[in-house]
């Protein structure tokens, strides 16, 4: 089972066509760093030669953050409402999530009425049993590299699972489109991401502190103002018009 496969993903990326290596992101100068020991026998150097070593440029949360996005439109049709919702992965130059097999990314979405009330998504993808019985079931999904057993248990730990397992994590610079139906008209729609170092039922077994990063929370305005287009979330997550 290829379990690390960053570099692979970095060769397939647009960034490496673009000249962007590892380095470019991960360890970009500050602007702000001038001498890697002052006082120690470093010398005061421009502040663009020196690169930044902490690995994320702020915190890792910060950095996925900068890097995902996430759009969504209504649209009428004759038998209800469908609102078409877009993941995106920017600045990045492998798969999301990467690194260590079991990283994930859950995405939940709930749509709400002109009243407040949780509408009944009646299609569209929802996020799979291996993402833990809190989410399981809920609009949204699962983005991963499922590992499978031979008793077609998932997740599986890699070093008992089956080579070829389901991939659904982020490509870089490529959206991924979904869709749900709902009877009556959405006026909001509530988007989470959640990204996980461990799946949880490895985490509770382990009695491992809960390492979650929320990555996307919030509303996207479904129902614009007259005369206005209808409402998506810019690439910064902030409401826009489309």
């Amino acid at each position: 089972v290829h379990v690390y496969s960053t570099y692979s993903e970095w060769l397939a990326s647009p960034a490496r066509r673009q000249g962007q290596q590892c380095q470019t992101c991960h360890m970009t100068p500050t602007g702000q760093l001038t001498n890697v020991a002052p006082g120690q026998g470093g010398i005061e150097r421009d502040p663009q030669s020196l690169s930044n070593h902490p690995f994320f440029a702020g915190s890792h949360a910060e950095q996925l953050r900068r890097s995902l996005s996430f759009t969504a439109a209504r649209h009428q049709e004759d038998n209800g409402w469908r609102v078409d919702g877009a993941l995106l992965a920017r600045r990045v130059g492998h798969r999301v999530p990467t690194g260590f097999v079991d990283r994930h990314l859950v995405l939940t979405v709930r749509a709400f009425g002109a009243s407040g009330e949780v509408l009944l998504a009646l299609e569209g993808p929802r996020v799979v049993a291996a993402a833990g019985e809190k989410l399981a079931g809920s609009p949204g999904k699962l983005y991963a590299k499922l590992l499978t057993d031979a008793e077609g248990r998932a997740p599986a730990p890699f070093w008992n699972a089956l080579p070829e397992p389901l991939d659904t994590r982020l490509w870089p610079d490529e959206p991924d489109r979904l869709s749900w139906q709902f009877a009556q008209r959405p006026v909001r729609l509530h988007v989470r991401v959640i990204y996980r170092p461990f799946w949880p039922q490895v985490a509770r077994e382990k009695r491992w502190p809960d390492d979650t990063i929320v990555v996307i929370d919030r509303s996207l305005e479904l129902d614009p103002p007259a005369g206005a287009a209808e409402t998506t979330s810019s690439p910064d997550g902030r409401p826009g018009n489309s």
